[in-house]
């Protein structure tokens, strides 16, 4: 039994909700730090929360969306356990999706400021300043330099999903076989790194 009107629209309120937090969350840093200019001269935080709530509505609802074709696929299937967003979709997770379909819109919109020393300066010497002790103040550093390596290494692997996903739907819709991989393999020069691998697993 496909969903009723009512569940579709809790449905759709209660995903609009979540992808705007996390939008949210994920841009403020680059908005402010980065597109300060159009930050204060738009409004700022209110200018900013507006533009995710807009951004968040356009990624998700333009024609062809994932989000789209995930929600029709809710909508009409009468499992109990629906295949979420990522597994429906061959996605990365629903939030991490959006986050970053959602910083390239913004990035398309707007012009980033030739020099964002200042408000780097700023935004980490008022976060600082909340310690009372250097001792503590440097233990955060420490910290912090350790997550900032955590999050590059997270982004890169985000774009590498990014670029590499769609190779892979391609090949689930031709439905290659072992011979067609291992062609595959060769022409891309991987086919004896593959082997070595392999070799050392099972040693």
């Amino acid at each position: 039994m496909t969903k009723t009107k009512e569940q579709i629209e809790e449905q759709k309120r209660s995903d609009i909700e979540f992808i705007v937090s996390a939008v949210t969350s994920e841009l403020e840093n680059t908005a402010y730090l980065e597109y300060f200019g159009t930050w204060e001269n738009n409004g700022g935080m209110g200018w900013f929360y507006t533009e995710c709530v807009e951004i968040t509505h356009e990624i998700m609802f333009r024609e062809g969306s994932a989000y789209l074709k995930w929600l029709d696929h809710w909508i009409n299937t009468e499992d109990k356990h629906c295949e979420g967003f990522s597994e429906f979709t061959n996605e990365t997770c629903f939030d991490w999706y959006h986050m970053n379909e959602a910083r390239k819109e913004f990035e398309s919109r707007y012009d980033k400021d030739e020099n964002i020393d200042n408000q780097i300066s700023e935004r980490i010497g008022g976060l600082l300043s909340l310690f009372k002790t250097v001792e503590h103040r440097d233990k955060i550093l420490v910290d912090a330099v350790a997550y900032a390596k955590e999050q590059i290494n997270r982004k890169a692997k985000n774009k590498w999903l990014n670029q590499i996903n769609p190779i892979i739907n391609q090949l689930k819709e031709i439905d290659v076989d072992g011979e067609q991989m291992q062609y595959i393999l060769e022409k891309v020069g991987m086919d004896e790194q593959m082997y070595n691998q392999l070799n050392s697993t099972f040693k």
